[in-house]
């Protein structure tokens, strides 16, 4: 029988603590990676449409619109009900989202640039 296996290879690890809860996750996983890709992709469309001066029902769906993709994406990079758990019994409050999206983002650039992803350079050489 013919059998496959990876390497003993331990990636690194991010580590950050939101409101007393640890959660640790490798920030070049493909699941992050795409769902840090799609945030970005989707927060420019929501940005572009605050600009064209919405009415008030038009800015809370946008609200909601943005807190959601905020949810979805920390369940993907944090882990499955992740967001639940930062966010139980929260009045729904745009700026909290944000500045969490910053700080996620913030820790993983930082964590990227003193941890290099080398894993592929052999294919680059």
């Amino acid at each position: 029988m013919n059998k496959f296996a990876f390497g003993k290879k331990e990636p690194k690890v991010l580590k950050v603590e939101i409101n007393g809860k640890a959660y640790s996750f490798n920030p070049y996983t493909l699941t992050v990676q795409k769902a840090s890709e799609k945030f970005v992709k989707c927060q420019r469309s929501i940005i572009d449409s605050l600009g064209k001066k919405p009415s008030q029902k038009e800015l809370d769906r946008i609200v909601l619109k943005a807190c959601s993709l905020v949810r979805e994406t920390v369940n993907q990079i944090l882990g499955k009900g992740s967001y639940e758990k930062i966010f139980s019994g929260r009045t729904v409050d745009f700026k909290e989202h944000q500045k969490l999206m910053e700080f996620l983002f913030e820790e993983i650039t930082k964590f990227c640039k003193e941890n290099p992803n080398t894993s592929n350079d052999e294919y680059l050489a």
